[in-house]
């Protein structure tokens, strides 16, 4: 008979149990915690575009019965410093794009240390899907607002998309989309 305690072979295999189950719980953590960073990045820039949105509407006819031009979000990948950020910015011109100057005091918004916009994609005149044939890879979108009407007019390259969808990444290689129509409706999507 043995007096209470434990012997060495279960003590080492208790540790040896405890040992493996943190470090599967440990990366588990990683993984959900980039998880939950790049959804909360994604509903941040829809919550931008909505804002945006909100701007432009707001806002009083001039003294000359004029709107006053619109507001928008510029993304772009064509440096790194670019996808590591975006920009919110009054169209003072009103073309529909961003240019130097026009961006506003809290731009650009700076993204969580190492996550992206990997990529931009849409689709001339029509709905398109990131990876299916026929899409469109854009250099940089902007998507602006202007009073009377709430819908968005998604500027690239060379025209008009609709919808847009801006690809974030986290350093871990997960993926969301933020999926911008023309209609000013704004989704949350899981992207490749």
């Amino acid at each position: 008979l043995r007096s209470g305690g434990f012997s060495f072979i279960e003590l080492t295999i208790s540790i040896g149990i405890f040992a493996m189950l943190t470090a599967m719980l440990t990366f588990g953590y990683g993984s959900l915690n980039s998880r939950v960073n790049v959804d909360t990045l994604a509903h941040n820039i829809g919550q931008w575009v909505r804002e945006a949105q909100i701007s432009s509407m707001g806002v009083k006819r001039d003294s000359t019965g004029n709107f006053p031009p619109g507001y928008g979000l510029h993304f772009s990948t064509q440096s790194a410093t670019d996808r590591a950020q975006f920009i919110y910015f009054h169209d003072t011109n009103n073309n529909k794009l961003y240019d130097a100057g026009e961006a506003e005091s809290n731009s650009p918004v700076t993204l969580l240390q190492g996550y992206t916009v990997s990529q931009i994609c849409g689709e001339p005149g029509g709905a398109t899907l990131c990876g299916v044939a026929g899409q469109t890879n854009l250099a940089f979108a902007d998507i602006t607002f202007a009073r009377p009407e709430p819908d968005a007019v998604i500027t690239g390259p060379s025209g008009t998309y609709s919808p847009v969808r801006v690809i974030v990444s986290s350093p871990k290689g997960i993926n969301r989309a933020v999926v911008v129509y023309a209609t000013g409706q704004v989704s949350i999507q899981a992207a490749p």
